[in-house]
């Protein structure tokens, strides 16, 4: 009875329930068909056309992040303002120069010849003095070296910079410097002063003084008499600085060596003494001809 009655008095009813059924049928394709493509994985062209869109945007945001960057005025390192040279509303143009920015680090600016450029590397330490302020000095290493020289009337010179251990306020832009490299080091080495060593026929050696000489007594003006002529003995020389060089074998600790000798005809207005004789320089004594000596010793040694 409910049936006919629903047959006869609403037909309506019946045909939207199969309308819902037949939606839902549909809905369930759809469902069923992206859980298929989900399991199947992604369409490469979907992931091609999304790689692209994102592309588009990254170019998007560099193009506002230089909008951006051109709104302002950056340094290209940290420092301190030494200088402004416009004010505000003044008219400026390509290679105006508008501040002058001062690193905090001290960096000396100095020439190389092309001998001492072949010796010198990055990162070796070296001393820095100033002719403006006496008696100061500074510790740095070597930070930068131009591989191209630059020629000046056929002479080749190589730039190189020295950065700072430590900052002074004393130190100003433009000032003079002179830097002392140490190319290497050594410790417990046998040093002779440099005017000591001599060479000939490609061998060098030293003048020392004769067994058992006195060299004592003395002073600075005056000399030492050596009862023989000094003799010439062969070393083998290492390494050297502006007054030392090192010795490697032909010497022992505590020789004395000759670095300077003096002309007769210079020291005979010093001497009225006919006697044949050496004189050393600094130590007491008199006679027709002078040397100057001073004994070997140990100690660390700095090639610059």
């Amino acid at each position: 009875d409910a049936i006919d009655t629903t047959v006869s008095d609403e037909p309506d009813k019946i045909k939207d329930a199969g309308l819902a059924v037949e939606s839902a049928r549909e809905k369930l394709a759809v469902s069923q068909k992206a859980l298929d493509d989900l399991k199947a994985g992604a369409d490469e062209l979907d992931i091609k056309t999304q790689r692209n869109l994102v592309a588009q945007k990254e170019s998007a945001l560099a193009d506002a992040r230089d909008s951006l960057a051109g709104c302002f005025v950056r340094a290209p390192f940290d420092g301190s303002l030494s200088k402004v040279g416009v004010k505000k509303g003044d008219t400026v143009s390509n290679g105006t120069t508008l501040v002058s920015l001062m690193t905090d680090q001290r960096v000396a600016d100095i020439v190389l010849n092309e001998i001492d450029a072949a010796k010198v590397r990055v990162g070796q330490k070296a001393t820095v003095t100033f002719d403006a302020i006496d008696g100061f000095s500074v510790t740095g290493k070597v930070v930068e070296l131009d591989s191209v020289g630059a020629v000046s009337q056929g002479v080749v010179t190589y730039g190189a910079k020295i950065a700072f251990d430590v900052q002074d306020p004393r130190v100003k832009p433009g000032m003079t410097v002179s830097a002392a490299l140490i190319l290497d080091m050594k410790q417990d080495a046998l040093l002779v002063p440099s005017a000591a060593v001599k060479s000939q026929g490609g061998q060098s050696y030293v003048e020392v003084a004769p067994s058992g000489a006195d060299v004592s007594r003395g002073s600075a003006s005056s000399g030492v008499v050596l009862s023989a002529v000094p003799a010439r003995r062969q070393v083998q020389v290492g390494e050297s600085d502006d007054t030392q060089t090192e010795i490697l074998s032909g010497l022992q600790e505590g020789d004395i060596v000759v670095t300077r000798t003096i002309a007769p005809a210079a020291a005979a207005t010093q001497s009225s003494s006919s006697r044949s004789a050496l004189q050393i320089p600094g130590l007491t004594g008199g006679g027709p001809t002078m040397v100057t000596g001073g004994g070997g010793g140990r100690g660390g040694f700095n090639r610059n």
